[in-house]
């Protein structure tokens, strides 16, 4: 564990970033920057590094203040309302449908950004939104339901929802994995140094960007 606010401890980090491939935060936007973390200073320690932020809905959405987990995303998307129950009501999802596709977004953002690093020679910063992924999870059903599932998802596919749910879809597009620790309060930080970017340790979390900012 890592007290960000912590100085030394912040600059153990820093430290181990200078020699890191990729770094991914899930904080909500704004506080990596507050605690020194952010992109513009990791990238002063390592320009190659390529840097992922994941949160609910993007950097620069206009949502971008709003928190949210997993289960609320599901329901903003529309995807709960896709999951009925025994009473034809929305139910639990079975799976955390938007942190895995989140995951597997952004590490197809990691990969797609050291690739390109191999001929620019310099990282890159992806911005993975977990609403964004979860509403493009869900488009080949919206766009062209099976059957079965044609009834279901006419209900929660009407136009005003597609467009509501689609409003702050923001894309762009590292291993040091940082996440917010479970205490509401807390500044304490659980990193992760990968050996590089297929270790199991790269922790990454979607419809990608990617941008030398």
């Amino acid at each position: 564990m890592v007290d960000l606010k912590d100085a030394a401890q912040r600059e153990a980090l820093l430290k181990l970033c200078e020699t890191a491939d990729v770094f991914v935060e899930s904080f909500r936007p704004g506080a990596v920057d507050r605690l020194g973390v952010g992109y513009d200073a990791v990238r002063a320690r390592n320009p190659r590094i390529v840097y992922c932020s994941i949160s609910a809905f993007g950097q620069d959405s206009e949502w971008r203040g709003r928190p949210a987990h997993d289960l609320a995303l599901e329901a903003e998307s529309g995807l709960v309302g896709m999951t009925l129950g025994d009473d034809a009501k929305p139910a639990m999802p079975g799976i955390p449908a938007a942190d895995v596709l989140a995951g597997l977004q952004g590490l197809s953002g990691v990969l797609m950004a050291l690739l390109r690093r191999e001929k620019t020679g310099v990282g890159d910063f992806i911005d993975i939104s977990m609403h964004d992924v979860t509403v493009g999870g869900m488009l080949n059903i919206l766009v062209r339901p099976s059957p079965r599932t044609a009834s279901r998802s006419r209900r929660m596919s009407e136009p005003r929802e597609v467009r509501r749910s689609i409003v702050p879809m923001r894309r762009r597009m590292t291993a040091i994995s940082c996440s917010p620790a479970r205490s509401r309060n807390s500044s304490t930080t659980s990193c992760t140094r990968s050996a590089g970017p297929s270790s199991p340790n790269c922790a990454c979390a979607v419809p990608v960007r990617i941008s030398s900012r």
